[in-house]
């Protein structure tokens, strides 16, 4: 129904960048912990935590889930189903995944995916995303269910979802430069990510909530935040990076036309070469010199002897 019944949530997401970042106890200390599919917390706890209240589902999850409790058990990506999620509230995002869901497990409460936040990122994407309308992260839609339902939301492992930033120091302690070091899409295996996915919107999202909505906040991976940013840097980060995303956008828009127009070009090629060669048997056949049509096949007026 929407009330803040939370004062306080931890958003974990499944990225790299948690690796070695120890944040576990305090993901912990968080009133709600929201963790998406089949992320695992055994192994990790030190890094990620171990308490999680809703498990956030996407349509391929969700549908293991449903369909196949053998397969849960089973399954290396859901091998921890018993230990955790089990005990875990589901958000499901996919109604017709609910409706079976609600059947085999009647001692869970599952909620139903509201999208009413959808229409709004899709208006930022087409405006400051270039217009490509992609599929929306799991990431993101959990994002919004629980912006609905805690008071305070701390972001872990979204701000980095690509890579870390460290420091290189001389031999003084003086740094000298920053370094970015490339992390795993998912901090438990090796999964890239897929094309069909628009992360950099996304990102561009998120960012826009954690700088203009003081209610939401990155947790970096070296244990910072950006909760203290000002209205102002809200409207400076908004802009650089909507140029930025609009920037990569155009680009990507061009390297497409480009392409477009050398396949045209290619075609109308194939086919003016077809349509000389015809024009040459053609003229052959009405009694015109041979040697005025190697010399100029395409001619349209032939000099008789």
């Amino acid at each position: 129904n929407g009330d803040k019944v939370f004062k306080t949530c931890a958003v974990v997401a499944s990225s790299g960048s948690l690796l070695n970042s120890k944040l576990g106890q305090w993901i912990d200390t968080h009133d709600a912990v929201f963790r998406f599919n089949d992320a695992p917390v055994n192994n990790f706890s030190i890094d990620v935590g171990t308490k999680t209240t809703f498990r956030v589902l996407n349509y391929v999850c969700g549908s293991t889930f449903v369909r196949n409790h053998t397969v849960i058990h089973q399954h290396l990506c859901l091998s921890l189903f018993e230990n955790d999620l089990e005990h875990s509230l589901y958000l499901v995002v996919d109604k017709n995944i609910a409706c079976g869901a609600k059947k085999n497990w009647p001692h869970n409460d599952f909620f139903i995916m509201d999208n009413s936040e959808k229409s709004s990122y899709l208006k930022f994407q087409h405006s400051s995303c270039g217009g490509h309308h992609k599929a929306m992260l799991v990431g993101l839609r959990g994002v919004f269910f629980a912006r609905r339902l805690c008071r305070n939301l701390s972001l872990f492992g979204f701000y980095e979802m690509n890579s870390v930033s460290y420091l290189r120091h001389d031999r003084h302690g003086q740094v000298t430069a920053v370094l970015k070091k490339p992390v795993p899409y998912h901090y438990y295996d090796k999964t890239r990510l897929n094309s069909f996915h628009n992360i950099s919107c996304d990102d561009h999202y998120l960012h826009h909530l954690a700088y203009c909505d003081s209610s939401v906040y990155f947790i970096y991976s070296n244990g910072t935040t950006s909760q203290n940013n000002s209205r102002s840097h809200c409207k400076k980060e908004t802009t650089t990076r909507t140029k930025n995303v609009k920037r990569v956008a155009h680009s990507s828009s061009l390297v497409h036309r480009k392409k477009t127009n050398a396949k045209k070009s290619n075609k109308n090629t194939t086919v003016n070469n077809k349509t000389k060669k015809s024009t040459f048997i053609r003229r052959s056949k009405s009694g015109r010199t041979h040697h005025s049509l190697l010399h100029s096949p395409t001619n349209k007026q032939t000099t008789k002897k």
